[in-house]
């Protein structure tokens, strides 16, 4: 089970406006550990909804005067549909940020000895909910989470014809091991393209693929089978990642 963070640098200095507060999630303080290197952010849904992701832009002060901008995208979207699959509920609510929860991330930040941080202040800049409407402060931070489902979805696509191919060839003894390998050169291609989605995701495919031949006799059935499974499993996120990509309505 997971969900996703993924930190972005965007710049090196602190962005000038500050945009008005969003509604639905809040930080209620930031707590900076200089020998950890890192920033404790604590956030609140205060929103009345669940909410699917967030963006939270860091903005760090060094003790030369120097000042560092970052954003954490936090996605839960992946978790959220594991516990589905576990549960076979009618919804995606388990997983979910819920509302009025609290919860912590923590940001790593630069390390230099000789110029610690001395301070940290955070702002949640998009806001993504489960019944797929969203606020944002930042455009450009709401379309990063709509492209990470984007390419998820790509890459469970891509994923499942190779894995349809092996499943296909009848003389193939072993097919896991052969998705596995085309899988492997999905998530090669991606690195050398410098598409992070896409090689996550291609990664934690290529490691469903290696522990097939295990799972499969843990949940007595053939490989091919097992396979044949997981491929209408990949097929159902890619769709929901698809569908949770596109935003219905968007707050304020």
């Amino acid at each position: 089970m997971r969900y996703l963070a993924v930190t972005c640098v965007m710049l090196a200095s602190l962005p000038g406006a500050t945009a008005v507060p969003l509604s639905g999630a809040r930080v209620r303080g930031v707590q900076v550990d200089a020998n950890k290197n890192t920033a404790t952010i604590h956030l609140v849904n205060s929103s009345s909804k669940d909410i699917s992701a967030y963006v939270v832009s860091v903005n760090v002060k060094y003790v030369s005067g120097r000042a560092n901008y970052s954003e954490l995208l936090v996605d839960f979207l992946p978790l959220m549909m594991t516990k589905l699959e576990q549960s076979q509920a009618s919804s995606m609510s388990e997983g979910a940020f819920h509302a009025g929860e609290a919860r912590d991330e923590v940001a790593n930040l630069a390390a230099d000895p000789s110029n610690p941080a001395t301070k940290a202040d955070a702002e949640v800049i998009a806001v993504v909910y489960s019944d797929r409407t969203a606020e944002a402060q930042s455009a450009e931070a709401l379309e990063r989470v709509l492209a990470l489902r984007r390419g998820i979805a790509l890459a469970r696509q891509e994923a499942t014809e190779i894995i349809n191919r092996a499943v296909g060839n009848p003389g193939e003894a072993h097919p896991s091991a052969v998705a596995a390998e085309g899988v492997r050169q999905l998530a090669l291609r991606s690195k050398t393209e410098h598409t992070g989605e896409l090689q996550t995701e291609f990664l934690v495919i290529l490691d469903d693929l290696q522990r097939a031949p295990s799972d499969s006799l843990q949940s007595g059935v053939n490989e091919r089978d097992y396979l044949t499974r997981y491929v209408t499993k990949a097929t159902q996120r890619a769709s929901t990642s698809l569908a949770h990509s596109q935003m219905i309505r968007r707050e304020p």
